[in-house]
């Protein structure tokens, strides 16, 4: 086996050595047979003792004891039975066998390892059903009801959105970001690979859809910790603005307070940018 063969469920993937298995199994079988020996001889005394008992030529005492014996035998039976299934689940284990359709990932072992309980083996994806993951913030969770249909774009292929389904919110928030991770379910596509990334359209929050405004990712900088953008005054100066952001969509970010429509922001930020520089306007050569 090797990483990207494709498997089908059933498939056998890794034998382990069962040698030490097969001795457990044959150990188990012959306590087995020796436990039901002693039942037949225990059985076997109790039915010839009891007629003899109820005759008078065997005590009363000595049948008891011969009940209790058959009776300690029987459960001595049912334990090597119960070790017996065990050793034989055992045995089996040393066939392992891929549960889906799929294709091999990553070989955790290599031939000859040894290998203790809990180790993992080989890793198997299945092509089945795809989910793609991603963070929304609580404001956006409406979007994205149980069922509903949501475009993803898949990157190099953003002419060709995949439709999915919303499968679940996960109903917990990142104790950093505090988002939460909603997972949307493929369809069915040859070109989809596991680990490609995607992106979802967030909506907007409505609260803030009157005022809200984009502007592109290049024009933020940081200014004493604070995150905003320079503002291109009336008299050409350049005045740093702090800014309430929300969402990006590939390279712009929703703005919801400070800054109004129509305002004009540097839109590329210079490292030499100053707050009060005076902003110089670049006549093109003739």
């Amino acid at each position: 086996m090797h990483e990207g063969q494709p498997v089908r469920a059933g498939q056998v993937l890794v034998t382990i050595d069962a040698q030490q298995a097969e001795g457990a199994v044959q150990q188990a079988r012959a306590a087995l047979h020796a436990a039901q020996a002693q039942q037949r001889q225990a059985d076997a005394d109790v039915a010839r003792n009891e007629p003899l008992a109820r005759a008078g030529g065997v005590s009363r005492t000595d049948l008891e004891q011969d009940q209790l014996r058959a009776q300690v035998v029987a459960a001595a039976v049912e334990q090597a039975r119960a070790a017996m299934a065990i050793a034989e689940a055992n045995r089996r284990d040393q066939r392992v066998t891929s549960p889906i359709d799929g294709a091999i990932i990553t070989r955790h072992v290599r031939d000859g390892d040894i290998v203790q309980p809990g180790v993992l083996l080989l890793t198997v994806e299945g092509r089945d059903q795809l989910l793609f993951r991603f963070s929304a913030p609580q404001a956006s969770l409406h979007a994205f009801a149980s069922g509903a249909t949501v475009p993803v774009l898949i990157d190099e292929r953003e002419d060709q959105p995949v439709t999915g389904t919303v499968r679940a919110i996960v109903p917990s928030a990142d104790p950093a970001t505090r988002r939460y991770t909603v997972e949307i379910s493929l369809p069915p596509d040859s070109a989809l690979l596991a680990g490609m990334f995607g992106r979802v359209r967030l909506p907007a929050n409505s609260a803030h859809s009157a005022t809200a405004v984009t502007i592109p990712a290049a024009a933020l900088t940081e200014q004493g910790g604070l995150t905003g953008v320079f503002v291109v005054g009336k008299d050409e100066r350049l005045a740093f603005r702090w800014l309430r952001l929300t969402e990006r969509f590939g390279d712009q970010v929703l703005v919801t307070s400070g800054l109004a429509a129509g305002e004009q922001v540097l839109a590329r930020i210079d490292p030499s940018v100053r707050d009060g520089a005076h902003l110089v306007p670049v006549v093109p050569a003739q």
